[in-house]
């Protein structure tokens, strides 16, 4: 009995040191390769303070206040067999945080648990376990089920399927817009008016062009993309960070006040329908 309690013991503080070591020690974002380095808060306060969180295949940025991901990061890429593992059964807790939603917390609330790093792209790039790490509940918003698997979907679908196939690095950030007037649904589960999309891609020849989308829980699922295209300097100012800090002063101006290129193929990408809304 001693010896099992001694063992208890010693997994306990193992946890312990691993959550004080995240705490204290975050992934290094020039490991990482992000460009520009993790989003930096411009707004000091308490609900735009996050834990930095790394997962297999992708990064988090976590706030303990609101219980939800602020944003996440991960370098996607062109899929090109689409087979892969099969989906999760079920969604799990994240030991590496204290407050956050369970896994049944948006039942019955007419909001599902959408991801942040996509099941699919993580899954075919990254592997099983970076795929489980998705099914986290670190990784979720409440997200309107038709906005989840229409809009936002084809987005994630052109991701893999044609955007990251020209270029040579593709970057994604990703996250909820939150306004001042705070929302619950569920077991408290705060909602997100909308979710924003960076999309940041080196092309061939070395340049870098960038694709920004704000996409409100209400959108249609068949709506054209390019109703919600932005700019990152739009982004920036709904969510309240920085998003690529450490770039080099005018490419990060250029990137973050330019207007889609030709690079993107809105004009033949943007309706066309996803797995979902065929």
């Amino acid at each position: 009995m001693r010896r099992r309690q001694r063992r208890w013991l010693l997994a306990a503080a193992l946890a312990l040191a691993a959550l004080v070591a995240g705490l204290v020690l975050p992934p290094s974002a020039q490991r990482a390769g992000l460009p520009g380095g993790w989003p930096d808060p411009v707004i000091t306060d308490g609900l735009h303070w996050v834990r930095i969180l790394e997962s297999p295949g992708f990064y988090t940025g976590y706030s303990e206040w609101r219980g939800a991901p602020l944003w996440v990061a991960y370098r996607s890429g062109w899929v090109e067999n689409p087979a892969g593992p099969p989906r999760p059964e079920r969604f799990t807790r994240d030991w590496r945080v204290f407050h956050q939603p369970g896994p049944r917390a948006l039942s019955g609330s007419g909001y599902g648990r959408g991801h942040l790093a996509p099941n699919y792209a993580i899954s075919r790039l990254y592997g099983r376990q970076a795929q489980l790490a998705t099914f986290r509940m670190t990784n979720i918003v409440a997200q309107r089920p038709d906005m989840n698997r229409g809009v936002w979907q084809r987005i994630e679908e052109l991701e893999t399927d044609a955007w990251s196939r020209e270029a040579e690095q593709f970057w994604v950030v990703t996250g909820p817009v939150f306004d001042d007037v705070r929302e619950w649904v569920g077991q408290g589960v705060e909602v997100p008016d909308a979710l924003y999309r960076v999309l940041l891609a080196r092309t061939p020849g070395g340049e870098w062009q960038a694709l920004s989308f704000i996409v409100p829980q209400s959108a249609p699922p068949r709506a054209d993309l390019r109703r919600y295209v932005t700019t990152v300097d739009a982004v920036e100012a709904r969510i309240g960070f920085d998003l690529f800090p450490g770039l080099e002063p005018g490419l990060e101006a250029r990137i973050e006040a330019a207007t889609p290129s030709a690079f993107w193929r809105l004009d033949t990408l943007s309706t066309r329908p996803g797995r979902y809304t065929d």
